[in-house]
Protein backbone atom coordinates (compact mmCIF):
# COMPACT_ATOMS: atom_id res chain seq x y z
CA UNK A 1 0.00 0.00 0.00
CA UNK A 2 1.42 3.41 -0.66
CA UNK A 3 0.70 5.10 3.29
CA UNK A 4 2.50 1.79 4.37
CA UNK A 5 2.04 -0.02 7.39
CA UNK A 6 0.31 2.66 9.16
CA UNK A 7 -3.22 2.49 7.54
CA UNK A 8 -2.89 -1.31 7.23
CA UNK A 9 -2.46 -2.00 11.22
CA UNK A 10 -5.15 0.74 11.52
CA UNK A 11 -7.57 -1.40 9.27
CA UNK A 12 -6.64 -4.41 10.59
CA UNK A 13 -7.78 -2.97 14.27
CA UNK A 14 -11.34 -1.48 12.93
CA UNK A 15 -11.93 -4.68 10.61
CA UNK A 16 -10.69 -7.44 12.53
CA UNK A 17 -11.50 -7.42 16.32
CA UNK A 18 -15.20 -8.37 15.82
CA UNK A 19 -14.33 -12.08 16.28
CA UNK A 20 -17.38 -13.89 17.62
CA UNK A 21 -18.56 -17.33 18.15
CA UNK A 22 -18.77 -18.92 14.62
CA UNK A 23 -18.35 -22.76 13.90
CA UNK A 24 -14.69 -24.13 14.27
CA UNK A 25 -13.26 -23.11 11.19
CA UNK A 26 -9.82 -24.06 9.53
CA UNK A 27 -8.00 -23.95 6.30
CA UNK A 28 -10.40 -25.78 4.01
CA UNK A 29 -13.31 -23.43 5.24
CA UNK A 30 -10.86 -20.28 4.20
CA UNK A 31 -10.64 -21.74 1.06
CA UNK A 32 -14.05 -22.73 0.43
CA UNK A 33 -15.09 -19.01 0.94
CA UNK A 34 -12.03 -18.02 -1.07
CA UNK A 35 -13.48 -20.23 -4.21
CA UNK A 36 -17.56 -19.05 -3.54
CA UNK A 37 -17.87 -16.96 -6.47
CA UNK A 38 -19.43 -13.66 -5.66
CA UNK A 39 -22.41 -14.14 -7.46
CA UNK A 40 -23.46 -16.90 -5.54
CA UNK A 41 -24.20 -13.73 -2.80
CA UNK A 42 -27.01 -10.70 -3.24
CA UNK A 43 -25.06 -7.31 -3.27
CA UNK A 44 -26.17 -5.06 -0.43
CA UNK A 45 -24.94 -1.82 -1.47
CA UNK A 46 -21.52 -0.16 -1.97
CA UNK A 47 -20.06 2.41 0.45
CA UNK A 48 -17.66 5.16 -1.38
CA UNK A 49 -15.35 6.56 1.71
CA UNK A 50 -13.04 9.03 2.72
CA UNK A 51 -8.97 8.14 2.11
CA UNK A 52 -9.56 6.73 -1.09
CA UNK A 53 -11.51 3.49 0.00
CA UNK A 54 -14.69 1.82 -1.67
CA UNK A 55 -16.67 -1.42 0.80
CA UNK A 56 -19.23 -3.23 -1.10
CA UNK A 57 -21.59 -5.34 1.19
CA UNK A 58 -23.29 -8.71 0.33
CA UNK A 59 -25.31 -11.37 2.43
CA UNK A 60 -24.60 -15.27 1.48
CA UNK A 61 -26.23 -17.99 2.80
CA UNK A 62 -23.67 -21.27 3.20
CA UNK A 63 -25.20 -24.19 5.04
CA UNK A 64 -28.64 -22.70 5.95
CA UNK A 65 -26.89 -19.95 7.69
CA UNK A 66 -26.72 -16.18 6.77
CA UNK A 67 -23.60 -14.14 6.43
CA UNK A 68 -22.36 -10.97 5.79
CA UNK A 69 -19.03 -10.76 3.06
CA UNK A 70 -17.70 -7.28 3.29
CA UNK A 71 -15.51 -6.38 0.03
CA UNK A 72 -12.70 -3.48 0.96
CA UNK A 73 -10.75 -2.17 -2.09
CA UNK A 74 -7.55 0.31 -1.82
CA UNK A 75 -6.50 3.28 -3.42
CA UNK A 76 -4.13 0.68 -5.23
CA UNK A 77 -7.21 -1.29 -5.98
CA UNK A 78 -5.80 -4.45 -3.68
CA UNK A 79 -8.42 -6.39 -2.29
CA UNK A 80 -9.40 -7.48 1.22
CA UNK A 81 -12.59 -9.84 2.15
CA UNK A 82 -14.31 -10.25 5.82
CA UNK A 83 -17.05 -13.25 6.20
CA UNK A 84 -18.87 -12.57 9.55
CA UNK A 85 -21.95 -13.71 11.12
CA UNK A 86 -25.01 -11.64 11.03
CA UNK A 87 -24.06 -10.54 14.99
CA UNK A 88 -20.75 -8.62 13.62
CA UNK A 89 -18.15 -11.88 14.53
CA UNK A 90 -15.74 -12.60 11.49
CA UNK A 91 -15.68 -15.98 10.45
CA UNK A 92 -12.74 -15.42 8.04
CA UNK A 93 -10.74 -12.52 6.47
CA UNK A 94 -8.21 -12.24 4.01
CA UNK A 95 -6.47 -9.98 1.51
CA UNK A 96 -5.26 -10.49 -2.10
CA UNK A 97 -1.74 -10.29 -1.13
CA UNK A 98 -1.89 -13.71 1.08
CA UNK A 99 -0.10 -12.20 3.70
CA UNK A 100 -3.11 -11.62 6.15
CA UNK A 101 -5.76 -13.87 7.15
CA UNK A 102 -7.82 -15.17 10.03
CA UNK A 103 -8.57 -18.68 10.06
CA UNK A 104 -9.91 -20.30 12.94
CA UNK A 105 -11.24 -18.98 16.35
CA UNK A 106 -9.16 -20.32 19.78
CA UNK A 107 -10.94 -19.78 22.38
CA UNK A 108 -14.21 -16.84 22.63
CA UNK A 109 -14.41 -15.54 25.93
CA UNK A 110 -16.94 -13.10 25.23
CA UNK A 111 -18.19 -12.91 21.52
CA UNK A 112 -19.12 -9.54 19.58
CA UNK A 113 -23.18 -9.29 19.81
CA UNK A 114 -24.70 -6.38 17.38
CA UNK A 115 -27.70 -7.31 19.07
CA UNK A 116 -27.00 -6.55 22.74
CA UNK A 117 -25.33 -3.56 21.09
CA UNK A 118 -28.69 -2.41 19.96
CA UNK A 119 -30.53 -3.63 23.03
CA UNK A 120 -28.37 -2.29 25.76
CA UNK A 121 -26.52 0.82 23.68
CA UNK A 122 -22.91 -1.50 24.62
CA UNK A 123 -21.03 -4.41 23.71
CA UNK A 124 -17.75 -5.71 24.82
CA UNK A 125 -15.79 -8.55 23.23
CA UNK A 126 -12.66 -10.76 24.45
CA UNK A 127 -11.59 -13.12 21.96
CA UNK A 128 -8.30 -15.21 20.67
CA UNK A 129 -8.10 -15.90 16.81
CA UNK A 130 -5.65 -17.87 14.80
CA UNK A 131 -3.94 -15.83 12.24
CA UNK A 132 -1.52 -16.90 9.33
CA UNK A 133 0.53 -13.89 9.16
CA UNK A 134 3.15 -13.53 6.12
CA UNK A 135 5.82 -14.86 6.41
CA UNK A 136 4.76 -17.39 8.95
CA UNK A 137 3.63 -20.48 7.36
CA UNK A 138 1.96 -21.75 10.98
CA UNK A 139 -0.99 -20.24 12.63
CA UNK A 140 -0.35 -17.53 15.46
CA UNK A 141 -2.96 -16.26 18.24
CA UNK A 142 -3.84 -13.07 18.50
CA UNK A 143 -6.05 -11.62 20.84
CA UNK A 144 -8.75 -9.35 20.37
CA UNK A 145 -10.93 -7.21 23.19
CA UNK A 146 -12.77 -4.15 22.66
CA UNK A 147 -15.89 -1.89 23.37
CA UNK A 148 -18.84 -0.70 20.82
CA UNK A 149 -20.91 1.97 21.80
CA UNK A 150 -24.06 4.36 20.14
CA UNK A 151 -24.08 7.01 19.92
CA UNK A 152 -27.30 9.63 19.36
CA UNK A 153 -25.79 10.41 15.84
CA UNK A 154 -27.33 8.91 12.26
CA UNK A 155 -25.82 9.35 8.91
CA UNK A 156 -28.03 9.39 6.14
CA UNK A 157 -26.96 8.64 2.97
CA UNK A 158 -29.82 7.62 0.53
CA UNK A 159 -32.40 5.51 2.16
CA UNK A 160 -29.79 4.13 4.84
CA UNK A 161 -29.60 5.14 7.45
CA UNK A 162 -26.62 4.73 10.16
CA UNK A 163 -25.74 4.84 13.68
CA UNK A 164 -22.52 5.98 14.71
CA UNK A 165 -20.79 4.32 17.24
CA UNK A 166 -17.74 5.11 19.40
CA UNK A 167 -15.07 2.31 19.57
CA UNK A 168 -12.10 0.76 21.24
CA UNK A 169 -9.97 -2.25 20.46
CA UNK A 170 -6.81 -3.42 21.28
CA UNK A 171 -4.69 -6.21 19.16
CA UNK A 172 -2.04 -8.01 21.29
CA UNK A 173 -0.22 -10.62 19.12
CA UNK A 174 3.08 -11.99 21.00
CA UNK A 175 4.87 -8.83 22.34
CA UNK A 176 3.19 -6.62 20.06
CA UNK A 177 0.51 -4.11 20.96
CA UNK A 178 -1.87 -2.12 19.20
CA UNK A 179 -5.08 0.24 20.26
CA UNK A 180 -7.27 1.35 18.07
CA UNK A 181 -10.08 4.03 18.72
CA UNK A 182 -12.35 5.38 16.47
CA UNK A 183 -16.05 5.50 15.03
CA UNK A 184 -18.03 2.85 13.11
CA UNK A 185 -21.25 2.79 11.49
CA UNK A 186 -23.83 0.02 12.30
CA UNK A 187 -27.10 0.00 9.66
CA UNK A 188 -29.61 -1.84 11.92
CA UNK A 189 -31.27 -3.19 9.30
CA UNK A 190 -28.38 -5.43 7.76
CA UNK A 191 -26.34 -5.41 10.84
CA UNK A 192 -23.62 -4.62 8.64
CA UNK A 193 -20.91 -2.45 10.31
CA UNK A 194 -19.11 -0.07 8.30
CA UNK A 195 -15.36 0.95 9.92
CA UNK A 196 -14.77 5.00 9.59
CA UNK A 197 -12.13 7.34 10.87
CA UNK A 198 -9.92 6.78 13.70
CA UNK A 199 -6.45 6.56 14.90
CA UNK A 200 -4.63 3.46 15.40
CA UNK A 201 -1.49 4.02 18.54
CA UNK A 202 1.45 1.37 18.62
CA UNK A 203 5.01 1.47 20.03
CA UNK A 204 4.43 5.05 20.81
CA UNK A 205 3.81 6.28 17.31
CA UNK A 206 -0.20 7.42 16.36
CA UNK A 207 -1.37 6.15 13.14
CA UNK A 208 -4.38 8.21 12.08
CA UNK A 209 -6.89 7.26 9.40
CA UNK A 210 -9.80 9.01 7.68
CA UNK A 211 -12.74 6.65 5.86
CA UNK A 212 -15.92 8.71 6.50
CA UNK A 213 -18.53 6.97 4.46
CA UNK A 214 -19.63 9.61 1.47
CA UNK A 215 -21.80 8.02 -0.36
CA UNK A 216 -23.97 4.97 -0.76
CA UNK A 217 -24.58 3.05 -4.09
CA UNK A 218 -27.21 0.29 -4.86
CA UNK A 219 -26.95 -2.61 -6.78
CA UNK A 220 -29.52 -1.53 -9.19
CA UNK A 221 -27.89 1.97 -9.74
CA UNK A 222 -25.15 3.05 -12.25
CA UNK A 223 -21.46 2.87 -10.67
CA UNK A 224 -22.03 0.02 -8.17
CA UNK A 225 -19.74 -2.76 -10.69
CA UNK A 226 -16.94 0.07 -10.12
CA UNK A 227 -14.49 -1.20 -7.78
CA UNK A 228 -13.09 2.13 -8.06
CA UNK A 229 -13.08 4.63 -5.06
CA UNK A 230 -13.33 7.91 -5.39
CA UNK A 231 -12.77 10.28 -2.29
CA UNK A 232 -9.34 11.66 -1.97
CA UNK A 233 -7.52 9.32 -4.53
CA UNK A 234 -5.63 12.13 -6.14
CA UNK A 235 -4.20 13.23 -2.81
CA UNK A 236 -3.28 10.37 -1.83
CA UNK A 237 -1.80 9.09 -5.24
CA UNK A 238 -0.25 12.09 -5.86
CA UNK A 239 2.21 12.11 -2.57
CA UNK A 240 3.69 8.94 -4.77
CA UNK A 241 2.93 9.03 -7.98
CA UNK A 242 1.39 12.53 -9.30
CA UNK A 243 -1.68 12.79 -11.29
CA UNK A 244 -1.44 8.47 -11.29
CA UNK A 245 -5.65 8.27 -10.53
CA UNK A 246 -8.36 10.91 -11.26
CA UNK A 247 -10.85 10.66 -8.33
CA UNK A 248 -13.19 13.24 -6.37
CA UNK A 249 -11.52 15.45 -4.28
Amino acid sequence: MKTGINRAWCRMAAALVAVSAAPSLGHADLAMWQEMPLEACNPVYAVQKRGCQLEKVFTCSVGGEDFLLYREIDEDLSVSTEITDLEGGSVVYWNDDGDFNLIDIAEDRDPVSVSELMETGRDVFDHTALMIIAPFIDPIPARFTGEMRLTDETLVLDRTVFTKLSSEYRFTLNSLDLFWTGEQYLDRDSHAIDAGSGTGRIDGSEMPEIAEPVEIIYPDEPGFASDQPQYDCEAISSIAAPNSLSAKG
